[in-house]
């Protein structure tokens, strides 16, 4: 209710502004930004009544989205207010999308991320090659990894994407927002599948669930994905 307020608030004021420029209404905005500096603080604290980051993600972006929603009613998409909450909101987003991934990806994601950074220190090559002379136990390790994390995916990519449509499903009021979570959660585990599959070339060719399957079994799960 106090967030709403705000917003509703906030929205007059700023459209006061836009439609009645003045010294007195820039002075208003000046003191508009040290409310809203306020209140997000006020939303973090009451976030941090919920015991577990999971909750606390799901009810700052429920009032972050429902700020936004207000204030895209009434002012413009660029105004200062609009982008300060998209911005936290995205923040919220991503946190929380990798969160509800990590159980069912986390390694996956994990080991791609490192493996680039073979890459970028220029290592890749050893890791691709099992037949490299004198090749070390480490790097013998990690390529046995990644068909170890092949063989994970395709037999659990499927339950996982069931597991997700669950997840989000009934969290957000708004029906948007929960396919827009949807949406950036399904993205991500393609991404990896993808990146993986540039990595790993003939591992992911062998092994690796094609990703044309995964992503027609994602546009099930989510048509405007």
């Amino acid at each position: 209710m106090i967030t709403r307020r705000y917003a509703e608030f906030s929205s007059a004021l700023i459209g006061l502004s836009e439609n009645f420029p003045s010294e007195l209404t820039k002075s208003m905005l000046a003191d508009l930004r040290e409310l809203r500096d306020e209140v997000q603080c006020f939303m973090l604290k009451m976030a941090s009544v919920f015991p577990n980051r999971e909750e606390q993600n799901i009810f700052l972006i429920n009032n972050y989205d429902m700020v936004l929603g207000v204030l895209m009613e009434w002012t413009r998409e660029d105004s200062s207010e609009v982008e300060s909450f998209q911005r936290l909101l995205n923040q919220q987003s991503i946190e929380y999308v990798k969160g509800i991934l990590d159980p069912h990806f986390g390694e996956f994601i994990q080991f791609v991320l490192r493996a680039e950074e073979f890459q970028t220190e220029g290592k890749l090559d050893q890791l691709r090659n099992l037949e490299v002379f004198l090749m070390s136990c480490e790097q013998f390790k990690s390529r046995w990894k990644a068909v170890q994390l092949a063989r994970y995916f395709n037999d659990n990519w499927k339950s996982a994407l069931e597991s997700l449509k669950e997840k989000v499903q009934g969290i957000f009021p708004s029906l948007e927002r929960e396919s827009v979570i949807h949406q950036m959660a399904l993205s991500r585990v393609i991404e990896y599948h993808f990146r993986f599959q540039r990595l790993f070339p003939s591992v992911a060719r062998d092994r690796l669930t094609n990703s044309h399957h995964i992503l027609v079994e994602m546009k099930r799960y989510n048509p405007s994905f």
